[in-house]
């Protein structure tokens, strides 16, 4: 049986390099919605070989694998495995996580090189847009009576100075989308809002290696209410 890794379009030697493990990890939302996989390829190799020949043949390795973005195959007696990773599609690229001269016995650097290397990628695995939402409504007031504390020499004296006030209900959020901007709830009470002071914000995606993703979008809505409303803020 014969074993071939490559990675950036270059095989190793056949048998050289081992897929010990192939890991596929679920990156969760704080919505608790799948998000991401992260996929995850462990590779242990021994270079055979004596003097200059073995040290080129460790540098040579060394160089294939100092460079992310390329893509890792595992093939056996010829036949694809399904054990690969591939740059193109992958939000973060395919990165070289990890790499190690993992033995220091005699013969290591005498007749043989032992290696151990991790590559890794993350892929688009979103079931929906939504990665955070949180919204709230703030009440000031309830139309209530107003009063006036005014000193004196007796003590504080409260003058009534209206029999009714407004109420202010403040409604704002922050949502957070996977590929694209979230679009704000809308007014509440859309026929009591301020239109002129309403904000909505948004912000730049995060770069992920190969591509934005986390779009963010925030909202406030002011309104001012002559009769007492009471609502709760939606939960996605």
């Amino acid at each position: 049986m014969t074993s071939v890794a490559s990675y950036r379009g270059t095989a190793r030697p056949d048998n050289e390099c081992n897929l010990v493990r192939f890991d596929q990890r679920a990156r969760w939302s704080p919505r608790g919605r799948r998000m991401q996989a992260v996929y995850t390829a462990y590779l242990m190799g021994e270079i055979q070989d004596t003097g200059t020949s073995l040290i080129s043949k460790a540098n040579s390795l060394v160089q294939q694998f100092s460079l992310d973005y390329g893509d890792f195959t595992y093939t056996i007696d010829g036949v694809a495995t399904p054990h690969f990773l591939t740059n193109n599609n992958s939000v973060s690229g395919v990165k070289v996580m990890y790499r190690s001269w993992s033995r220091g016995d005699a013969a290591e650097l005498a007749t043989k090189r032992t290696y151990s290397i991790v590559l890794q990628a993350t892929y688009d695995d979103a079931i929906d847009n939504i990665v955070f939402w949180q919204e709230n409504l703030k009440y000031i007031g309830n139309t209530g009576p107003s009063y006036e504390v005014i000193n004196t020499f007796n003590g504080p004296y409260f003058a009534l100075t209206a029999n009714s006030t407004p109420q202010r209900i403040i409604q704002y959020g922050r949502a957070v989308g996977y590929t694209a901007y979230p679009l704000p709830p809308g007014s509440y009470f859309p026929a009591n809002e301020h239109l002129e002071l309403r904000e909505v914000d948004l912000g730049s995606g995060q770069n992920q290696g190969q591509g934005a993703r986390f779009f963010t979008t925030t909202w406030k809505y002011v309104h001012t209410l002559s009769t007492p409303q009471e609502t709760i803020p939606q939960t996605l």
